[in-house]
């Protein structure tokens, strides 16, 4: 396997290509469904489709809730911010370094700014996310992402197969106050079972 050769020859590939090939022109993601606006390129050689494909831009990942982070570990946090898009950067800060003690990092985590989508509700969220945890900060106990659930604050709570723990103190507030932090901290151990 290691002494193959790359060949990439038109007219041979084109020959042991036998197949209709077609041109990706637009993407649309209604319902999640992809539909392909076909168009035959018969005349275009196997190299030129090649390059086309890598250049066509993937469908958004995100389409419907506006995130910051990767979710690479399905953890999904919400805070509420009604004047920033995501999060203020001086939270920011100081949650990045919370979450770097539980050993994880942006791209492990989605920051959705719930004050821009208050009509989500966790199995919307959930459907979305994938999310097996979710952190709530300074959003009210009665917020409808937590309709119907028995929430304490700092406390997890299980549904539908999600650990889900709410802080009712905004990122800078725990971050102003010592005891708060260790609350938070203890809480976070818990949810992610760190000893």
């Amino acid at each position: 396997m290691e002494n193959l050769k790359v060949n990439t020859d038109a007219i041979m590939l084109s020959t042991l290509l036998s197949e209709t090939l077609y041109k990706v022109d637009e993407w649309n993601q209604n319902d999640r469904a992809q539909t392909i606006q076909n168009t035959p390129v018969a005349e275009e050689t196997v190299t030129q489709v090649a390059e086309q494909q890598a250049t066509v831009a993937a469908p958004e990942t995100n389409a419907g809730f506006e995130y910051l982070g990767e979710n690479n570990r399905y953890v999904l946090v919400l805070v509420n911010y009604p004047n920033s898009k995501y999060i203020t950067d001086k939270d920011k800060e100081f949650f990045l370094k919370v979450i770097a003690a539980l050993k994880m990092s942006l791209d492990d985590v989605a920051v959705l700014n719930y004050a821009h989508c208050k009509n989500a509700d966790l199995t919307a969220l959930k459907n979305f996310f994938s999310c097996s945890k979710v952190i709530g900060f300074d959003l009210p106990s009665d917020a409808l992402v937590f309709k119907g659930l028995n929430m304490h604050d700092y406390a997890t709570t299980n549904f539908s197969g999600m650990s889900i723990m709410r802080s009712p103190d905004t990122l800078s507030a725990i971050e102003a106050d010592k005891n708060k932090k260790m609350v938070l901290w203890n809480a976070l151990k818990l949810l992610f079972n760190v000893k």
